[in-house]
């Protein structure tokens, strides 16, 4: 039977399929056209964000850096003290004499720094000869102080349990080169804590010099950001999950280096992403809901009006158009075929005997027959070809442009799947035949559709009469 439930879904779930469809490409064009290119602009800034840290650290290094290497040139700049050392490598004055009057001026200035916490000053030799502060263990002696040209900063170094910075001044004089040099302890509180700072969870900072790591910054994972870091300098491959960024420090010389976990930094960012993308699908889905709730009234009342012209053009057991319908289709298609001068056949076709069937099987097996007849015609013709039950146990088919030798062949195809079909009914095999008749237009003089419609029954009851189960064909 015709599924006229599906037929009557179909134009509603067609308007439903195509708001789901423009809700969907406004999901799309929301994904495409700001998710996207929001992350690409989030990326840009986190770059951004991470290269203004590093830049802003390594100023503030720079500035303590600065202060202390100030402080060094303070100490080495003391031109009474310096010229007392050089009477002193001269043999012009001894060892007591120069620690007597050097000792209150080194002393003086240690007391005027808050960031040295002790001095001692070398001969050029690299004997100690005055020591003021914090003492330095030997082992941070210079042996060949003549290879110092310029200020150097070395640490950190544990001294009484804390960590200082150490730094070494030449001590030149025109004409006499390399006459000592100091060594300066630096407090290193102000380099830790920048060095500390981190860039929040996700980014550890290390200060490094020739490879080494001098400090490194508290984190939540410092070892796999240090191994990362490691594999950096080595050249090896890196985890595509760090980041990693670094500036020179001046005057030092040394390299500070930003590592950033991008997992961890980026977690946060694409929670609210989720959470936003949730909020949208959820709203995106609210709003669906209720356009498909408003929509539906209209479009029942659309749908239903469907139905009824549906069914007043169908035959509501074949499927096929029913007797009014497919003669108003006849009648328009032979007009377009004599106003454009075309050829059009009609096929009437009958089940022989078929009354036999009801009286024998039943009416049920009676209709089960003509749907399966109906569905041979709906396979065998074309898709511009028009088959309708013009009534009972007769059926017709419109064939457009569709000459009578053409025409006679169809019918003969028809009929003989009719009579090779076996038909089940009620578990008895029966076999049935057709016979069926051709009239084409242009015939004999001027035609008209009932013309036609006579001619092709006509040759319908031409075939009955030569005995049923064949084609007949008008004159």
């Amino acid at each position: 039977m015709n599924p006229f439930g599906f037929l009557h879904r179909q134009p509603l779930l067609a308007v439903y399929g195509v708001v789901g469809t423009g809700f969907v490409l406004l999901a799309a064009g929301f994904v495409a056209f700001g998710m996207l290119p929001m992350g690409v602009r989030l990326n840009a800034q986190i770059e951004r964000e991470i290269e203004h840290f590093l830049h802003t650290s390594v100023l503030q290094l720079g500035i303590v850096l600065e202060s202390h290497f100030d402080i060094a040139n303070q100490m080495a700049s003391r031109t009474a003290i310096r010229h007392k050392l050089l009477a002193y490598e001269r043999g012009e004055v001894g060892l007591e004499e120069l620690v007597r009057f050097s000792r209150p001026k080194l002393a003086d200035g240690l007391l005027a720094s808050e960031s040295a916490h002790g001095v001692s000053r070398f001969d050029a030799r690299g004997e100690k000869l005055i020591e003021l502060g914090e003492a330095v263990d030997s082992a941070y002696y210079l042996s060949a102080p003549g290879e110092l040209s310029a200020i150097t900063a070395r640490g950190p170094v544990t001294i009484a349990g804390v960590t200082r910075l150490l730094y070494y001044t030449p001590l030149k004089e025109v004409g006499y080169g390399i006459i000592g040099y100091d060594l300066i302890v630096m407090d290193d509180a102000l380099v830790r804590e920048i060095v500390d700072t981190g860039f929040g969870e996700a980014g550890t900072m290390f200060l490094v010099q020739d490879g080494k790591t001098l400090y490194r910054g508290a984190g939540e994972s410092p070892r796999p950001r240090a191994a990362a870091l490691s594999a950096f300098l080595a050249g090896r491959a890196l985890d595509d999950r760090y980041r990693i960024d670094w500036q020179r420090v001046e005057p030092a010389g040394w390299d500070l280096y930003l590592i950033v976990d991008m997992q961890v930094f980026r977690a946060p960012l694409v929670r609210d992403v989720l959470f936003l993308s949730l909020f949208v699908a959820a709203a995106a889905a609210g709003v669906l809901l209720l356009t498909i709730l408003s929509l539906r009234p209209a479009l029942r009342a659309v749908t239903s009006h469907e139905r009824l012209v549906h069914l007043a053009y169908t035959d509501g057991l074949t499927g096929l158009a029913n007797h009014n319908h497919f003669l108003d289709r006849l009648e328009e298609e032979l007009s377009r075929v004599v106003r454009h001068g075309k050829v059009l056949s009609l096929l009437f076709l009958d089940l022989d005997h078929f009354k036999l069937i009801n009286d024998d099987h039943g009416h049920q097996c009676g209709d089960m027959v003509l749907e399966a007849v109906a569905s041979i015609l709906r396979s065998s013709i074309r898709r511009s070809d028009v088959p309708g039950r013009y009534g009972g146990e007769e059926f017709a088919v419109m064939l457009p442009e569709t000459g009578a030798d053409s025409a006679f062949v169809l019918a003969e195809r028809i009929r003989q799947r009719v009579a090779d079909r076996e038909f089940d009914l009620n578990g008895r095999i029966v076999q049935i035949t057709i016979s069926a008749g051709v009239a084409t237009y242009p015939g004999r003089g001027e035609m008209s559709a009932r013309d036609l419609i006579d001619a092709a029954d006509a040759s319908l009851y031409a075939a009955k009469h030569a005995g049923r189960n064949r084609v007949w064909k008008a004159a």
